[in-house]
């Protein structure tokens, strides 16, 4: 007989979340096992794709990640929106995100200091 799966997974995709809890920086909460974000008190309203594009770019704490390597994370087949576009609608969404471009290698997660 087979063991119960553990709560820690995800029901649809096996995935285990076991050591990703809640993150906070700068103004943002991710808590990766609701799938909720909150930016500055509020309840983000963004799409699971542009909650896992976040969490990637949140998680390399401050490392630029390309948008190649956020593409690949994601399992993208190549016809959905690019890592540009969803960082894009995070920034419109998320009014002073800070998510920095960083040229010719992508993306980092570069909260203001102070």
């Amino acid at each position: 007989m087979a063991a119960p799966a553990s709560p820690a997974c995800c029901p649809n995709c096996g995935h285990s979340f076991r050591g990703e809890g809640p993150i906070s920086s700068a103004g943002l909460i991710l808590d990766p096992l609701r799938r909720e974000a909150i930016w500055r008190g509020q309840q983000a309203r963004i799409c699971p794709r542009e909650f896992d594009v976040l969490e990637i770019i949140v998680r390399a704490g401050g490392q630029p990640v390309s948008r190649d390597s956020i593409m690949a994370r994601l399992d993208s087949d190549g016809c959905a929106p690019t890592a540009q576009v969803h960082v894009c609608r995070l920034r419109q969404k998320l009014r002073g995100i800070p998510i920095s471009t960083i040229f010719g290698s992508g993306y980092a997660w570069r909260p203001t200091e102070g």
